[in-house]
């Protein structure tokens, strides 16, 4: 396959990269976006890693909180 040929996403038969519509299948195909603007996949690991750092950091913050535990109360009225 040559650089003014592609394959069609349906047939798989070789098609001008130009074409709107695959001569083998007949049907319509996608518009070609050149692979540098394509969107990406979205990547969820960042947003897990996210959350569970705002889990811990709550889960953290929680434990060191006791509201049984006494106050430190000074009299300043003396």
């Amino acid at each position: 396959m040559d650089k003014k040929t592609q394959r069609c996403p349906y047939c798989q038969e070789a098609i001008y990269t130009n074409a709107i519509v695959c001569r083998y299948c007949r049907r319509d195909l996608p518009p070609n976006i050149p692979p540098a603007f394509r969107p990406k996949d979205p990547s969820w690991v960042p947003l897990l890693i996210g959350a569970a750092m705002v889990i811990g950091l709550g889960a953290i913050l929680r434990a060191g909180y006791n509201p049984e535990a006494p106050q430190d109360v000074t009299n300043t009225d003396d």
